[in-house]
């Protein structure tokens, strides 16, 4: 109640929070398929390897 007094406020920490966990939840993400894949040519140096 202290810190949530507006609802504004509650919107923004709403907003942050959604930002830095999804920024924390790639790059986990990422470190865990780049240690997985770790050696493994990827061939096209797309990020998906395909090519358009």
């Amino acid at each position: 109640q202290t810190i949530v007094r507006r609802n504004s406020v509650y919107v923004g920490f709403i907003l942050v929070g959604a930002f830095f966990g999804e920024q924390a939840v790639d790059k986990v993400g990422n470190s865990l398929w780049e240690s997985n894949n770790k050696g493994v040519s990827h061939g096209t140096g797309t990020r998906f390897g395909w090519r358009a």
